[in-house]
């Protein structure tokens, strides 16, 4: 997905999560049925660039071995 990226492709992830989605994706495409299917990877041109959205500082999210002990605080 990154490699599609920096090509100017756009991606997205698709789980497959409903066993009659599954069986429709896998006889669209000839997919066998001793294959498990768990998801799909859509692939193309974007129809427009949509504004980034904003992200939140890194030091709000992440966490160091364990949840609650933030970048910050080893600093």
């Amino acid at each position: 997905m990154l490699a599609a990226h920096a090509y100017g492709l756009e991606t997205i992830w698709q789980g497959l999560l409903r066993d009659e989605e599954k069986l429709r994706v896998q006889q669209i495409f000839n997919i066998p049925n001793k294959k498990t299917l768990i998801a799909i990877v859509a692939l193309g041109w974007p129809a427009e660039k949509p504004k980034a959205r904003p992200r939140k500082p890194l030091e709000e999210i992440v966490h160091i071995n364990f949840y609650g002990n933030k970048i910050k605080q080893l600093q």
